[in-house]
């Protein structure tokens, strides 16, 4: 029986492909800078990256 859970959202141990899931999912091909900006352009994205969230209110 396996006892570990691995999640690698920063894709430092696994490479994703992020940017060419993220241009599928947008239906246009965008460089990682400006997939970067997206995501800080989000107000749910920037309250994650600060702690902010609060996962048993939401």
């Amino acid at each position: 029986m396996k006892k570990v859970i691995l999640c690698d959202l920063g894709g430092v141990l696994i490479n994703l492909h992020w940017t060419q899931h993220a241009g599928t999912l947008l239906g246009k091909e965008l460089t990682k800078p400006q997939l970067r900006q997206i995501w800080f352009d989000l107000i749910s994205a920037r309250h994650y990256e600060q702690g902010l969230t609060d996962f048993e209110t939401s």
